[in-house]
């Protein structure tokens, strides 16, 4: 029984295979008949986008793991704090809690802030990207 599956499975991955070349080399074939610029610049541009994609990805998921876990941190000092209130007048250190509290808020804004400038930057590189294929594809209409 797991030979019939596994060559079900096999000839319907072949199929799917074969149809996305077909589909892939067929697309290709026609992008070049209507403009062979066009075509390499699209062949360049969707890589470069991709790698910039991933990159993005991998570092805002990184920042957002730190950013949620600067809150937590903030949460847990502030709860703390406040379970402790007693202990905390008692010792006059409310100043002192207050600055820590204060701390904590400031790092959590920094990674807000370098995620948020992040963010800008992938959006100015894909903006630039796609402002250098529109200016290619233009001056390719002007020649024909």
């Amino acid at each position: 029984m797991d030979t019939t599956l596994m060559s079900d499975s096999i000839t319907l991955n072949i199929n799917i295979l074969l149809r996305s070349l077909v589909k892939t080399i067929g697309i290709l074939s026609f992008m070049f008949s209507l403009s062979w610029q066009l075509t390499l610049l699209t062949l360049i541009e969707i890589p470069l986008t991709t790698i910039i994609q991933k990159l993005y990805s991998q570092y805002h998921q990184k920042l957002l793991t730190q950013v949620q876990d600067s809150i937590a941190y903030s949460s847990e000092l502030a709860a703390e704090t406040v379970s402790g209130i007693r202990t905390v007048r008692s010792f006059a250190m409310e100043d002192e809690e207050f600055g820590l509290y204060q701390d904590r808020l400031m790092d959590t804004q920094k990674l807000k802030n370098k995620r948020d400038l992040i963010r800008a930057v992938y959006l100015l590189c894909l903006k630039v990207c796609s402002w250098v294929e529109y200016q290619c594809h233009t001056q390719g209409a002007e020649v024909y």
